[in-house]
């Protein structure tokens, strides 16, 4: 079952588990998480979506100015 995580990714993991949890750990909790939705891409993706909302803010039209609830051109 563990056949292909290398020793130090499990020794890892395995220390981690140990740090932030009180139960025993299972073997998906030694191997890690090998999903693509690791911390790892969340944080890449999410820094990545922080730019395109920079960009998108830089090219954005400017708000329309209300003065008393109406709508000035």
């Amino acid at each position: 079952m563990l056949q292909d995580v290398s020793y130090s990714k499990a020794a890892e993991n395995l220390a981690q588990h140990i740090k932030t949890s009180r139960y025993p750990p299972t073997i998906a909790d030694i191997r890690g998480n090998t999903s693509p939705l690791s911390v790892d891409n969340l944080r890449i993706q999410t820094e990545e979506r922080f730019r395109l909302m920079d960009g998108w803010e830089r090219n954005a039209c400017p708000r329309p100015r209300l003065t008393e609830g109406k709508q000035h051109d």
